[in-house]
């Protein structure tokens, strides 16, 4: 087998929270006119998931941090885990949601305001262990078969020049995963912080891909 050596990365700036601008009502006091913010994450662990019915992660625990401080309260804040797509979609077109956690790019950064960063990551592509097919760059790599995706992910953005029919998008990056180890696609591309909690979930060990 040929030496390992990453095809590609970017390196990808994950910030705590995107905000879709406030709406506060008329004449109330300050302390009265804010209205509550609704938190949306999805499962991408180790920054969030679900474990035995409660959300869970770093960034899950970092925003619960922030949500005594703010409140001065004990109390747990509602955190709803939803598909990415659903999730980004109701922050670009709904006021007061506080979406975690997400990449930063230009058109985001006029449609936001963040909080972060609060972690750091590489995108790659990601093949089988068993397939020994090194591409030397990404034309090559799409000419060998399908990449899989997940819509309005970051690497979505990054593979933007391959062509659509060279490019399987899914919703979440379980369906993304799944596809690879299925042989349906030859790579997969993902942020590397979450592949390890992605193949976990699908019951798989980490030595079932490479970068």
């Amino acid at each position: 087998m040929p030496t390992i050596k990453p095809l590609f990365w970017a390196c990808l700036i994950v910030c705590g929270c995107i905000f879709a601008g406030f709406v506060q009502a008329g004449n109330e006091p300050p302390e009265s006119r804010l209205v509550p913010l609704r938190l949306l994450t999805e499962a991408w662990p180790p920054m969030s998931y679900e474990y035995q019915g409660q959300t869970d992660g770093y960034a899950v625990a970092l925003v619960k941090a922030l949500n005594h401080k703010v409140t001065a309260t004990d109390d747990e804040p509602v955190i709803e885990i939803l598909p990415w797509a659903r999730a980004i979609n109701m922050a670009t077109h709904h006021a007061n949601i506080l979406l975690f956690a997400t990449s930063i790019d230009e058109q985001r950064r006029q449609q936001f305001d963040f909080v972060g960063p609060i972690a750091e990551t590489r995108i790659q592509l990601y093949a089988r262990m068993d397939d020994d097919f090194t591409p030397a760059d990404l034309s090559q790599a799409a000419a060998a078969g399908n990449i899989a995706i997940y819509r309005h992910s970051p690497a979505q953005r990054l593979l933007r020049d391959i062509a659509d029919e060279r490019l399987l998008i899914s919703g979440v990056p379980q369906y993304s995963a799944r596809q690879l180890l299925h042989k349906r696609v030859r790579y997969w591309c993902q942020a590397e912080i979450a592949v390890q909690g992605v193949l976990r979930q699908l019951d798989q060990p980490l030595t079932a891909v490479r970068p």
